[in-house]
């Protein structure tokens, strides 16, 4: 995902709308807060603002930076949650048990049980062919 297909989908969405022909697939160029009224038409105040047209390149790149995040993390989540959830049901396991449970790759276990470890999920004890992983108390 970048920012060019926010843009792109901004103008899809905005093609059958006669009001928004101005930035339609580009960043705005005013402001658009959004803004309450009374019943005589008369301004309020405004109920939300958004971000400024100078502001907005950088609002649209904060989600499409955590989308894009969020899908690397994802690839490795289904594996890390299996594994917790293992920790929880046996109390404590070692790569070899995982690796039968799972029927992962023992490398790529590794690899998520340091993730898991250094994101303090989980803690691993012993050494070398004595290493156990349990959940973290």
């Amino acid at each position: 995902m970048t920012v060019n297909n926010l843009k792109q989908i901004n103008s899809v969405t905005l093609k059958f709308l006669s009001n928004d022909v101005s930035h339609r697939g580009n960043y705005k160029k005013s402001s658009n807060n959004v803004v309450a009224f009374d019943a005589d038409d008369r301004k309020i105040g405004v109920v939300f603002e958004t971000a400024s047209p100078f502001g907005t390149p950088l609002a649209r790149a904060k989600p499409v930076n955590w989308l894009n995040e969020t899908i690397d993390k994802k690839r490795i989540y289904p594996l890390a949650v299996k594994i917790l959830a293992l920790l929880k049901e046996h109390e404590r396991l070692s790569i070899t048990e995982i690796e039968t449970l799972t029927n992962a790759n023992r490398n790529t276990l590794k690899v998520r049980l340091c993730e898991l470890v250094s994101d303090n999920y989980i803690e691993q004890n012993g050494k070398a062919r004595s290493t156990w992983y349990r959940l973290k108390a």
